[in-house]
């Protein structure tokens, strides 16, 4: 496995991008530490590539998993729209993606949330490099939330399993999932 702390630290931006207010003021300086980075480890498949192509594609898929998670799952709650969750993947199967959407965001965490908090994102990627160049990667990722929810409660709930990505004009993109949910994780 090779990890680069160049890929963590961009991720942790991300993240911690999240967390901003819309006013441009930074966020109390607890605000930076609600949720934790994205690990990400790059698996079988990339071997053959030198480390500046390994660099790259952990750089370029950690970018599109982290604004999916954030997107998907994190921000303000109560919250209705989950829909910009989808934007990370292809128009091909965001029809599909759409009818999973307690699935694939936190819209399935339930309607009485008021906050969610990431406690563990992990991903492997594997590549599939016929010919020298990546033309697709399945992330096997574990994503864990706590949830808060109005009575004061909170729960862990998971998202587990399999995202594919491709290139898709210029960019890598969610073309497919296979994601399950802990007993109990979808209301």
């Amino acid at each position: 496995m090779h990890t680069t702390g160049r890929a963590l630290a961009a991720l942790v931006l991300v993240v911690g991008a999240a967390a901003c207010t819309d006013d441009g003021e930074e966020p109390p300086a607890d605000a930076q530490t609600d949720h934790v980075a994205l690990e990400l480890s790059v698996g079988p498949g990339a071997g053959d590539l030198s480390t500046q192509a390994r660099d790259e594609l952990q750089n370029d898929v950690g970018a599109v998993l982290t604004t999916y998670v954030v997107d998907a799952f994190l921000g303000d709650y109560p919250r209705d729209d989950f829909v910009e969750g989808l934007d990370t993947f292809t128009s091909g199967v965001a029809d599909q993606a759409a009818a999973d959407l307690n699935l694939v965001t936190g819209a399935g965490f339930g309607k009485d949330v008021q906050g969610v908090t990431a406690t563990r994102l992990s991903a492997t990627i594997a590549s599939f490099v016929p010919t020298g160049e990546v033309v697709g990667v399945t992330a096997s990722v574990d994503l864990a939330f706590d949830v808060e929810a109005a009575d004061g409660t909170t729960s862990e709930l998971t998202r587990r399993g399999r995202l594919m990505l491709m290139p898709d004009d210029g960019e890598w993109k969610i073309f497919g999932y296979d994601l399950t949910t802990e007993p109990g994780g979808d209301s």
